[in-house]
């Protein structure tokens, strides 16, 4: 009689929704806008690492100086799982995805759209779960600056960030043992 293990079972399938709080940073040298972040997307593991696809739109709206809107569709990024078997885990990784960032600061309006850079941390909860909790840190660094409509001489460099609470959906990361 052996005990075999079912690796299938270790790759695992993740539906994600997040909704958080953004800042907006970078925007104008006044000061810092915030305001609600939202996401959707798709993430697939396979023991320590994770690919996630999502799409995000950061609203960044509560000050009077600056207002703001990102969205980086679509987003791709290769995680790290820091303990793939534990029931809790901390993960980190980087992401790239083509955004539009839309700018109110001053008095003038920005507008600009390209290739971003994305640093990603987070913690995930109830691993063994089909449902999961994660905390997220998502900061977005643009490869582009944001232009003034007016002129095109001034520009500002949307950097954003998102702190976000969201939940996962999909098969456990439980692995199977058979005995034979």
């Amino acid at each position: 009689m052996g005990i075999s293990g079912d690796w299938d079972q270790r790759i695992t399938r993740r539906t994600l929704l997040k909704t958080g709080g953004s800042f907006a940073a970078g925007i104008t040298l006044a000061g810092i806008a915030s305001g609600p972040a939202f996401g959707f997307g798709y993430r697939k593991e396979l023991d320590r690492i994770a690919i996630d696809i999502s799409l995000t739109f950061l609203l960044a709206n509560d000050t009077e100086v600056s207002d703001g809107v990102t969205m980086s569709i679509p987003k791709l990024g290769l995680l790290w799982n820091q303990d793939p078997i534990a029931d809790s885990s901390a993960y980190y990784g980087i992401a790239v995805s083509y955004g539009f960032a839309a700018v109110s600061a001053d008095g003038m309006l920005y507008g600009g759209s390209g290739l971003e850079g994305h640093l990603i941390g987070g913690y995930e909860m109830f691993r063994s779960s089909t449902i999961r909790g994660f905390i997220q840190m998502d900061v977005t660094l643009p490869f582009y600056k944001s232009n003034s409509e007016f002129s095109g001489t001034d520009t500002r460099w949307p950097v954003s960030a998102a702190l976000s609470l969201g939940l996962g959906w999909g098969k456990s990361n439980v692995v199977r043992v058979i005995n034979e």
